[in-house]
């Protein structure tokens, strides 16, 4: 029992399960209580607000944390300072590129989507985009280190501030402007990135000498892992896009509501997948590609155990959830709720894809593979948003993750020998696990 408390993957799969829970928790509160207080058309400009920073932070986190982990974790002790230092820099770099585009680029977002309150919330998360510097680097080192505990808090943090002031709000039924609501993100990015401090100060170490090699090492790798996380987030949002654009901004909450209750089914593949990374990296630096066979096919199979049950039990009951976390007013959700959830069987499958073949080096290959499907799923949605409305977009993006996983199937048989019946194999080991846990729990019990 020692053992298992100790463990790498224990630990570290409860901290990172931790932070994934109080950001999609969080954000499913603070969702269920805008819901109830902000008018449709001001709840779909606060959506597609969201749905842009979203992008942003995706593509910090493919820019810059991932080719930290994976050169910091491979260079000797001598350069792991410099390759800190140069990651620092693109870091606050790219941040300034970030804002130079978004204080550009408002004006025209806003025309396109008929929301002139845009403009104001894109030049407040300016700020926020600078705030983001500390808050992502802090973290990034903490999961270079294999520690997750003081990101899992700063995201608790980040995430329950916003949300105490919604709740605030809400309570006291003040009125909620966009605007203020962009200052509280503000605060609440500031706020968690001094919490993350606490616990990242002992790793961090800079040098002054900043060596472009390991500067152009890192552009290199980020530019594929940053073109990896601009294709998934605009594979992921480019439906509520889409109608935002081919309808209006009032579908885009309606297709949100189930969205958010699907996103929650991620928590066990994001969390997983943040623990996974680094250790795929440092497992394959040791024994080569036979661990990333093993782990690619032991982290789907455990994922598609834990999320099962729920998106069966989830589908069934549909219409409930959507009364209970949105309201009679959405329940043109329902359908959508039902298609979308049975992307979460598939996900696990693609995001651990990415996973392995970032950590082996083929970051490239894994963008195009991620470029590829938002291609599809822009047209998917196109065709079918005009076909079947709110209810196409839900078609378009679970008909183009099944050809991506098919596609993906392929090549991981071809290149690694991974077989997905050994994932299936994983996950009844899983059940066959938990069934006998009861049972002695049971037995004790009598």
């Amino acid at each position: 029992m020692k053992a298992l408390r100790e463990s790498y993957w224990i630990k570290s799969g409860l901290f990172s399960s931790f932070e994934r829970a109080s950001i999609m928790g969080f954000g499913f509160l603070t969702f269920f209580l805008l819901v109830r207080s902000l008018e449709k058309e001001t709840m779909g400009v606060w959506v597609l607000f969201t749905m842009v920073t979203a992008i942003v932070d995706q593509v910090r986190n493919g820019f810059i944390r991932n080719p930290l982990i994976k050169l910091f974790i491979t260079a000797s002790k001598q350069e792991q300072k410099i390759v800190e230092s140069a990651s620092l820099l693109l870091n606050v770099l790219l941040s300034i590129t970030i804002a130079g585009l978004l204080y550009m680029g408002a004006g025209g977002l806003s025309s396109i989507w008929k929301a002139p309150a845009l403009p104001q919330l894109f030049q407040i998360y300016i700020g926020t985009s600078l705030a983001m510097v500390c808050f992502s680097h802090l973290e990034a080192m903490q999961h270079v280190h294999m520690s997750f505990k003081g990101a899992s808090f700063s995201h608790f943090v980040q995430k329950g501030t916003f949300f105490i002031y919604v709740l605030y709000c809400f309570l006291g039924k003040e009125t909620i402007e966009l605007s203020t609501l962009a200052y509280a993100q503000l605060v609440s990015i500031v706020l968690g990135s001094l919490v993350s401090w606490l616990f990242a100060h002992p790793y961090l170490s800079y040098s002054f000498r900043v060596q472009s090699t390991w500067l152009k090492q890192l552009f290199h790798y980020g530019k594929y892992t940053f073109g990896t996380n601009i294709g998934s987030m605009f594979m992921r949002n480019i439906d509520g896009w889409m109608l935002g654009g081919l309808l209006s901004p009032a579908a885009v909450p309606i297709y949100n509501t189930a969205i958010r209750i699907t996103n929650l089914f991620e928590v066990p593949t994001t969390s997983l997948a943040n623990v996974a990374f680094p250790k795929a990296v440092e497992k394959i630096k040791q024994e080569g590609l036979s661990a990333a066979k093993t782990m690619y096919e032991k982290s789907v199979g455990y994922i598609l155990a834990m999320v099962l049950p729920f998106v069966l039990i989830s589908s069934l009951f549909a219409k409930q959830i959507i009364l209970l976390t949105a309201g009679r007013e959405y329940l043109e959700a329902v359908p959508i709720l039902q298609v979308t959830l049975f992307t979460g069987l598939v996900i696990p499958f693609n995001r651990q894809f990415g996973v392995i073949l970032d950590a082996i080096g083929k970051a490239r290959v894994n963008m195009l593979f991620v470029l590829g499907d938002a291609l599809v799923n822009t047209a998917l949605n196109y065709y079918l948003i005009g076909q079947w409305g709110i209810l196409g977009a839900a078609l378009a993006t679970l008909s183009t993750f099944t050809l991506s996983w098919m596609i993906r199937q392929v090549y991981l048989q071809k290149y690694l020998k991974i077989n997905i019946l050994n994932c299936m194999r994983y996950g009844r080991e899983c059940y066959r696990f938990a069934l006998k846990l009861l049972q002695q729990k049971t037995l004790a019990a009598k």
